[in-house]
């Protein structure tokens, strides 16, 4: 029974250390995608609800920040438990206040990935959805004005295979033959 329990305890923390790996891998890898996305999306347009990913940013930086904690607090609280065990006394619970921090940064830490993860996707979708819709009232705009000033398009250009004045055009018939001068009259 004893192996069984410490086979288990290993897997927590095993389990434990997976996590805490891939938050931080996840909230820094969300930070990174969301700056590219800016760059190339948003480019020298104003952002729309710029405040969105500010926060979401301010949430992936929290998040990194829970993990660091839960570390720290991850081993105060084996050193309190160590300290448990020599004297034998587990008054206050096992590991102490540091065991229950340590279970609320773990906590925190997933929630605000999932924060994060809503406030940018919201932000993508409004600049998304703006950056269609200004290229849209743009293209309209651009048309309206080519109509009313009598805008006419461009030919399409020549085609590599044929010449192209004569490509399409029938030629015309043949001058007339001048007809024989009479230097009798």
């Amino acid at each position: 029974m004893d192996e069984y329990r410490n086979n288990l305890i290993q897997a927590e923390q095993k389990s434990q250390d997976d996590y805490d790996k891939s938050i931080i891998s996840l909230s820094g890898g969300a930070l990174g995608i969301s700056l590219v996305f800016y760059k190339e999306v948003i480019g020298n347009n104003a952002p729309i609800h710029h405040e969105l990913l500010i926060w979401s940013w301010s949430a992936w930086a929290a998040s990194i920040a829970a993990v660091v904690v839960s570390y720290f607090l991850s081993r105060l609280s084996l050193r309190k438990a160590i300290e448990q065990t020599d004297n034998n006394d587990f008054s206050g619970g096992v590991g102490g206040w540091a065991a229950k921090w340590t279970s609320l940064a773990n906590a925190l830490s997933g929630t605000l990935f999932v924060i994060g993860i809503g406030l940018f996707i919201t932000f993508s979708s409004y600049n998304i959805e703006g950056k269609a819709m200004s290229n849209q009232k743009m293209s309209n705009q651009n048309d309206k004005d080519k109509v009313e000033k009598g805008y006419t398009p461009p030919p399409p250009p020549p085609s590599k295979d044929k010449e192209p004045l004569t490509e399409g055009v029938i030629p015309p018939p043949p001058p007339p033959e001048p007809k024989p001068s009479n230097d009798k009259e």
